[in-house]
């Protein structure tokens, strides 16, 4: 077979295209041994992957998953694989990629959602695919629409009655429409349903009805009315406690963790895993037993319970007992397990990072990593006095040995072996990541080195010593490859940035970077040099693609031709041709871990920015008249990723409405101008609307009249307000409080805000959350 098997046409169809159009099942195959690219685009950004969804079987699909195609690529339209077989129909091709963790909520053009296209289609069989494997169904899509639309505002529009059962049963419901959903509109025929079905809705109905809060509370968890339909009763109970206390230590958490485990199971088996540990914690009389009480009195965060139980399933009560067991005695008080980890300063997210995953032998590995790191008196071993002797913190030792489960323990010594010898020192290999050079810049930091190595887990001394051979020789002189991104201005923090998350494939995908930067001669591609003429500095480049991981390489060329070569090239120049517009340290800290992404993300984001003629938005200018600048923007907008494009909307949204929240705060010029703003909420990310709300009401009332909060800011005088608040945001953060610690003096003191702010329940939905999409 010819050796220039990736040939494009005009068309920039290759072989691997055209044998999957035609159904040539064993060229494909040969093609692929021959080195075929597997992600290569055509001109209109299909890769081999949408077009087996286009024109093939699940056959095809799954060879080419198997090969491993990537799953997040997407066309010129914006589109991945699951969108396009949203779109066509094709329930099994839908299937078959979210089997193989295609991503549910990935955003397209228009900011839709493969939810929002099952919709759109009124395809009720995937629209219950989707919600069935938790779709977000609260993502807003944009097509043909200024303010936006969920999924559930789009079925409603379009009276598909059967979809908008489908929400309900799920548990979702918008309350503004409400009336909507159980208005008596007559019925086609083929729209009647069952006297079960009807049941079951009537009865969703009562329910939303009696619990209107804790249904909003419950939203992001799926399926609240199919758990309450199976467990009427403790359901009823659970809803009314959160109510009524809120959910300040998470205890939420492992019921959703029970039920998603076991969703490849019968719906019965949710249902036990929801009622045992129900009763584990509530009792027959609801009432909260000692495990929970003792849970609550010595402030566990139950996230880190979930994180090392992930995964138990049924055995969540097992699982939960023995490590419970562990740690408190039968009267409820800490064994010399939890206070040897509390006196030593033992984090124990750091400990529940590391056994992420360990399910039912939870309490056998924490004990075993336990052993490894204190004596029989609680003292440190060898262990850890050497890592803190090293300034090698267990935070980063963690973020590498994430997910190691439970073989925590054997990885851990595995790691610390590699890393030190008998009598504490440093290792060669560990030391030539180290070597300090003039100006430091070309030394790595632990950051560094864990930040490319986590996730490494049971592979760490696999994954850091491939990577070391790849950098360095065995005298620590740096090899040609490393030295060669040293000389085009990539630093450690960069290579870190670009890598980060790819663990045990670090090296690999260096190597295979360094192929695309850097020719024979070992001077700069075409490719580098081409973004560098334009201003792209190597950081900018590692910031963006950051999260592409095994298709970095792969990324960086799709993002220089999408840059550089035919009419996609329009979208970078006009935020270049723009004296006043983003600049690229601007881009590339708002599109920071765009990753395979960031064609689209730029394209989106150039959209919201420019129209069609290449003039400014009337949001981009609304912003400016208010006095923002892109560098505001950017600041408020920074490491948005994907998400930059939605949250500038949302953003947009809140900001200029008839609340006059932004009128508030820049009346009081003294106090607030728009770069305060952008300080304040830097980085906040998706949940800027929501948080710039409860800053608000933080400091002003709804007449715009300043807080008794506010004032005693002002009184005090002694720090800059936006730094005090930017601090407070950022430890509140996703979810603004509506309480603050006010420094008076030497002492703090509590200020409440005008309005009674967001109940404990909802303070808990970002660890919610973040429990749910491990």
């Amino acid at each position: 077979m010819s050796k220039n098997v990736n040939a494009q046409n005009i068309d920039g169809d290759t072989p691997l295209h055209y044998s999957i159009k035609y159904k040539h099942l064993d060229v494909m195959q040969k093609l692929l041994q021959c080195g075929a690219d597997i992600n290569c685009q055509n001109r209109l950004g299909e890769s081999p992957l949408h077009m087996a969804v286009k024109y093939a079987d699940t056959v095809t699909l799954g060879l080419l998953i198997k090969g491993d195609a990537f799953l997040e690529i997407k066309n010129i339209e914006g589109s991945t694989p699951l969108h396009l077989a949203v779109s066509l129909n094709k329930k099994d091709h839908v299937e078959l990629l979210l089997q193989n963790r295609a991503d549910i909520n990935a955003i397209g053009r228009d900011s839709c959602t493969p939810l929002h296209l099952a919709v759109m289609k009124g395809n009720k069989e995937i629209v219950e695919l989707l919600l069935d494997r938790k779709a977000n169904a609260h993502l807003k899509c944009f097509y043909n629409s200024n303010e936006g639309y969920t999924a559930l505002e789009n079925a409603v529009a379009n009276r598909n009655k059967k979809i908008v059962a489908l929400f309900l049963l799920h548990g979702i419901i918008l309350e503004r429409i409400y009336k909507n959903l159980v208005r008596k509109a007559p019925l086609r025929e083929s729209e009647k349903k069952t006297d079960q079905e009807l049941h079951l809705e009537n009865h969703d109905i009562q329910v939303y009805k009696e619990n209107l809060k804790v249904v909003d509370i419950a939203k992001p968890v799926g399926k609240w009315t199919q758990m309450v339909i199976l467990n009427d009763g403790l359901m009823q109970r659970l809803a009314q406690l959160l109510q009524k206390e809120g959910d300040e230590k998470g205890y939420w958490q492992l019921f959703v963790k029970a039920q998603a485990s076991t969703q490849g199971g019968a719906g019965a088996n949710a249902a036990t895993a929801f009622k045992n540990l129900y009763y584990l914690w509530f009792g027959e009389e609801g009432n909260k037993t000692q495990y929970l009480k003792t849970l609550e009195k010595e402030g566990i965060n139950l996230a880190n319970i979930s994180s090392i139980l992930h995964g138990v399933g049924t055995n969540a009560v097992t699982a939960f007992k023995d490590l419970y067991g562990l740690w408190f005695d039968e009267e409820g008080n800490k064994t010399q397990y939890l206070k040897t980890l509390e006196e030593k300063g033992i984090n124990l997210t750091n400990m529940s990072s590391i056994l992420n995953g360990a399910g039912v032998n939870a309490a056998a590995a924490f004990k075993s990593l336990y052993d490894l790191w204190f004596d029989e008196e609680g003292n440190k071993t060898q262990y850890l006095k050497i890592l803190e002797k090293d300034g090698m913190s267990l935070t980063n030792i963690s973020s590498i040995l994430h997910g190691a489960g439970a073989n925590a323990s054997k990885a851990f010594k595995e790691l610390f072996d590699t890393f030190f010898d008998k009598q504490g020192n440093r290792k060669q290999h560990l030391k030539h990541f180290f070597i300090e050079e003039k100006g430091g810049e070309k030394s790595f930091k632990p950051s560094n080195l864990s930040g490319i190595l986590s996730k490494a887990g049971t592979r760490a001394r696999y994954a850091f010593e491939k990577l070391h051979n790849v950098c360095f020789n065995d005298e620590g002189k740096r090899t040609k490859l490393l030295d060669d991104f040293y000389k085009a201005g990539f630093r450690p923090s960069n290579l870190s940035s670009a890598l980060c998350g790819t663990g045990a494939r670090a090296s690999s995908i260096l190597k295979r970077l360094h192929i695309v930067c850097f020719n024979e001669k070992r001077e700069i591609t075409k490719l580098l040099d081409d973004f560098c003429k334009v201003g792209f500095r190597p950081g900018n480049l590692c910031s963006m693609l950051s999260g592409a991981k095994n298709n970095l390489e792969k990324s960086l060329k799709r993002f220089h031709d999408f840059c550089f070569i035919g009419d996609t090239k329009r979208y970078l120049n006009r935020f270049l041709s723009e004296e006043e517009s983003f600049t690229l340290s601007n881009l590339s800290k708002i599109l920071h871990g765009a990753g395979a992404n960031i064609c689209p993300a730029l394209k989106n984001f150039h959209d919201v920015c420019f129209d069609e003629k290449g003039n400014e938005t009337q949001l981009l200018g609304d912003f400016r008249k208010a006095g923002f600048t892109p560098s505001d923007l950017s600041n408020i907008l920074s490491m948005s990723g994907n998400n930059a494009t939605f949250i500038l909307r949302n953003f947009h949204k809140v900001c200029f409405n008839e609340e006059n929240y932004l009128n508030h705060f820049l009346a009081e010029k003294k106090l607030f101008t728009p770069k305060d703003l952008s300080r304040i909420l830097h980085g906040v990310g998706i949940d800027v609307c929501s948080i710039f709300e409860r800053l608000h009401d933080l400091c002003f009332d709804k007449e715009g009249n300043k807080t008794k909060y506010l004032n005693n800011l002002i009184k005090n005088g002694r720090y800059k307000i936006s730094d005090i608040l930017h601090e407070q945001v950022k430890k509140a953060s996703p979810i603004f409080l509506g309480k603050q610690n006010i420094s008076k003096g030497d002492k703090v003191t509590n200020a409440s805000s005008n309005s009674s702010g967001k109940t404990e329940q909802e303070q808990n939905l970002g660890s919610l959350q973040q429990v749910i999409q491990q």
